[in-house]
This record gives structure tokens, sequence and C-alpha cells, in this order.
């Protein structure tokens, strides 16, 4: 299976690039890389690009979306307590796995924008 640029290369193809992690830093010496994520993860984002290209509001689509959101983004839960609601769960890579205000923020943006969301749909995150 792919890994590193090969990786790379098959998420060009469907429009998808792999998320920083952590900046690099090159006011250190010596200069710090940038964190990137990893194959295993990227793979996954990489499989579920046709899900993204959906504005039904699917499952798969809000995972998509959020996970994308966001270098700090662990995994996405999608939960529908009733009709046209839709709440979403951030596991951050951060925290001991808690999202900051600051990156559920980011979430919460990339999954309500116009052509994420379905119109009747209300998403808390």
């Amino acid at each position: 299976c792919a890994a590193g640029n090969d990786l790379d290369v098959i998420g060009a193809n469907y429009n998808t690039t792999r998320l920083i992690i952590t900046p690099a830093d090159d006011s250190t010496i010596p200069p710090t890389p940038a964190v990137m994520e990893s194959d295993t993860d990227y793979r996954l984002r990489i499989q579920q690009a046709f899900e993204g290209l959906s504005v039904a509001g699917s499952v798969g689509a809000y995972q998509y979306h959020g996970r994308s959101a966001d270098g700090r983004v662990a995994d996405i839960s999608v939960t529908s307590p009733s009709p046209a609601c839709v709440t979403i769960s951030v596991l951050s890579r951060e925290n001991n796995g808690v999202a900051s205000e600051d990156l559920l923020a980011v979430v919460r943006n990339a999954l309500n924008g116009e052509d994420v969301r379905p119109v009747a749909d209300r998403v808390t995150v």
C-alpha cells in the first residue's frame, strides 16, 4: 500500500492534501520540522474524499469535512439525536483528547459552510 510521497500523490488526485499537525519552527536551533498527518490518518481521509462531495448530510461527509478542518482533529463522531439535528464530537490530538474552544470553532465553521451542510440540518459541535 502507498506511503509517504506516493500517498501524497494519490491524495492530490482526490483534492485531499496531508494536514499539518504542528507547524515547522525555523526560529529554533536546529530548526524544528513540521509534524505532518500520519499515513494511516491521511489514507482514511483520502478514502472518505468521495463522501465529502455529498451535500446530503451523510455521516461520512461530516466526518471527512470535520477531520479535514484542522490537523489537530484526531477523530470525529457524528450522531443525529433527532431529525435535522446533528451533534459532532471532536477528539483532539492535543490536551489528552479534549478539543479547545479554538479547535471547536474551526470545526464548527468548516461544518456549517453553505457548501457542506444541508439547508435543513442544525449542526452542534
